[in-house]
């Protein structure tokens, strides 16, 4: 095996010196021969063939240089595994060129060859893209073997000669071919030589649009994939595919098909596939929906991206009341667009259901056009007695709210500017602890009537830089932020959420924050994490009795 990509090697400072005159030269002697018309490009290959043929003449010192340096490091080698185990199947194989001595303990290693990771770019035969129209012309065949020049490129040498390193240890596949008419070539060459190992494969994820892709695999691995427990295709036809996986699969658990399409015209004679618990497919019509539960009648986790298409009508029968539903404990649903939510609750919202999870698509064009309130928050109703909220932000637009009670979770991932009314579907009376990033802060608690905490023990502000407590604080805002009913509230923190540095935050800014919430009364604790308190810390016990640093905070000075 030989890779074509030049070794990595770490250069010691001389021969680096050497390298870099030595290229200077010959730039500057390509420059004054060259004439008029030669351009930068070949000037720069030129430089790059010498680089090549230098550090090849070199090779057999550098690795030596390795070894050595290596050999200082000291590192014991289980954690050279664990660091290689993080790079890509190609670096890992740039790994055992280094020296000696990492080749015979990487190539040594099975569990460092366990993923293994095809690329294919390389167009099918009968491929009529524009490229491959070109080559097709007389002018474009191989003078060298008067065969049509090949579109694309493949990793399949590579992946073939890595396989037997893995030796009988489980094997992880992926295969990406991006094309739409991928060179079945490759797969049958890739099918071939996995067929030995196929009992081995407990993980295959395919990433292609084109859905031959994934039955060429299939059709070509055997009769039998006894360990294959999670299925990842980006792009397939569930009756086609069903029809192409083996019949038995004991042991497959989750089953991803993002961008699937189409269902049994006859759902009497459905395959099953009663191992699986967690299912993903893309929902195009709703009556897609029963071919996907009964080809997975034991679903426990349900994740559903909607398309327009799906939720033009409210549906007939709720998920809850379909065949092979009553094992769903957790529905997750993506891609919800105000246009629909009534269609969507309709069909998905169960009170018994103990999570659901609703995930607005930020790109929708009716999301800056939606009246309020949003139908989606009404998900919290079911919610009588929930104990804890929390409240995040994911990007400057979008945001998370999440409450916890009566042995159930709801979830909404929604644009920030309609965080405010979250408190018109949640019931306040029960919640014990409340978690709010401090960018939320102004949008969840400006209205003209705060909501009320009778039962708050613990309420605790996050920060994702050191600006956002300022920004909390500034005077337009706190003039317009009523102070906060809590009168059983216990403690409160201060969380900096970036733990590579310490915010720092003015005492004065700390009891000003504070007031709003305890009421006149001194708290038991104040926490602060990864936070540097400034100015009179004096401030700080009139807040609380306890003033709580941990091992990541202080005082400053």
């Amino acid at each position: 095996m030989t890779d074509t990509k030049s070794p990595l090697v770490l250069l010691p400072t001389d021969l680096e010196g050497e390298l870099a005159e030595t290229a200077l030269r010959v730039f500057r002697a390509a420059q004054q021969r060259s004439c008029a018309t030669t351009d930068t490009n070949t000037i720069g290959n030129l430089v790059q063939l010498m680089l090549d043929c230098v550090k090849s003449a070199l090779l057999p010192d550098l690795r030596t240089h390795n070894a050595a340096q290596i050999a200082r490091a000291g590192l014991p080698d289980e954690l050279w595994c664990m660091i290689w185990g993080h790079l890509s199947m190609e670096d890992r194989v740039r790994v055992t060129h280094v020296c000696g001595a990492w080749r015979q303990l990487a190539v040594g290693t099975p569990r460092l060859w366990c993923s293994l990771d095809l690329f294919s770019s390389r167009h099918d035969v009968d491929c009529d893209c524009d490229r491959c129209s070109f080559l097709q012309d007389e002018d474009a065949i191989c003078d060298r073997c008067d065969d049509y020049l090949l579109v694309g490129r493949s990793n399949i040498v590579l992946v073939t000669a890595l396989l037997p390193r893995s030796q009988q240890l489980p094997l992880h596949l992926h295969v990406d071919a991006p094309h739409c008419n991928t060179d079945g070539d490759v797969l049958d060459e890739l099918a071939v030589a996995l067929l030995a190992h196929a009992h081995r494969l407990e993980v295959i994820s395919i990433d292609s649009e084109d859905e031959n892709t994934v039955l060429c695999l299939f059709n070509g691995l055997g009769p039998t994939l006894p360990a294959l427990r999670v299925l990842d295709c980006k792009a397939a036809c569930l009756p086609t595919l069903v029809q192409a996986l083996p019949a038995t699969l004991p042991c497959l658990q989750t089953v991803d098909l993002r961008d699937g399409w189409g269902h049994f015209e006859d759902e009497a004679d459905v395959p099953s596939f009663p191992s699986v618990h967690t299912l993903h497919f893309r929902l195009i019509y709703q009556k897609d929906l029963d071919s996907y539960l009964n080809t997975f009648p034991s679903v426990q986790h349900l994740h559903v991206t909607l398309s327009s298409e799906a939720m033009r009508t409210t549906p007939a029968v709720p998920l809850s009341g379909r065949t092979n539903a009553g094992s769903i404990s957790s529905v997750h649903v993506y891609d919800v667009s105000p246009g629909y939510e009534d269609a969507v609750l309709a069909l998905f919202y169960d009170v018994r259901l103990p999570l659901l999870v609703l995930v607005y698509d930020p790109s929708s064009e009716d999301i800056s056009k939606c009246p309020t309130p949003y139908s989606g928050l009404h998900i919290f109703v079911d919610l009588s007695r929930p104990t804890m909220l929390h409240c995040s932000a994911m990007d400057a637009k979008n945001a998370v709210l999440s409450a916890e009670g009566d042995g159930k979770r709801r979830e909404i991932r929604i644009p920030s500017s309609v965080v405010g009314l979250l408190w018109q579907s949640l019931s306040t009376t029960h919640l014990s602890t409340v978690r709010i990033d401090a960018s939320l802060f102004f949008d969840l608690f400006s209205g003209s009537v705060p909501p009320e905490f009778p039962a708050l023990r613990l309420f605790e502000i996050a920060l994702k830089a050191s600006d956002d407590f300022i920004d909390v604080l500034r005077e337009d805002i706190i003039r317009r932020i009523p102070s906060i009913s809590a009168p059983s509230l216990d403690t409160l923190r201060i969380l900096n959420l970036d733990s590579s540095s310490h915010a720092r935050i003015d005492a004065s800014h700390i009891a000003l924050f504070a007031n709003l919430l305890r009421g006149g009364r001194v708290l038991r604790t104040l926490s602060l994490r990864h936070v540097l308190v400034v100015g009179d810390s004096l401030e700080l016990s009139a807040i609380a009795d306890i003033v709580d640093f941990g091992a990541y905070g202080g005082i400053s000075g």
